[in-house]
């Protein structure tokens, strides 16, 4: 419905703000921002939208995998927002698409881990 789509929006849109500022070590952001991944994964657990959970929770393993360093890369929190963005945006009707993304998306999160 558009009302979880504009819950959705909400969450990715603070999401970005807190990456914009995020500076190399910043322990405390990089929380804040898990929180708000959470809070985004809660959300799509609470509307049944596997997919775009799938998306947080990749975002929450990729944060979680370099938490000893603290330092993510911006092409990683990028492309994850651009997906949940786009989540948000596309429809049930849309799965093939929306598959593709997450396919694509925890591909990519793997690959930036190791």
């Amino acid at each position: 419905s558009e009302s979880n789509r504009q819950a959705v929006r909400s969450c990715v849109k603070a999401i970005s703000q807190m990456t914009a500022g995020l500076s190399t070590g910043d322990r405390r952001k990089l929380q804040q921002i898990y929180a708000a991944v959470k809070e985004t994964q809660t959300i799509a657990d609470e509307t049944k939208d596997a997919m775009l959970g799938e998306a947080a929770k990749s975002l929450g393993r990729y944060i979680t995998a370099i938490g000893a360093k603290g330092t993510p890369d911006p092409e990683v929190l990028t492309t994850h927002i651009d997906a949940m963005h786009t989540l948000g945006m596309l429809g049930s009707a849309q799965h093939e698409e929306r598959q593709k993304l997450i396919d694509g998306l925890v591909r990519f999160s793997l690959e930036h881990v190791r």
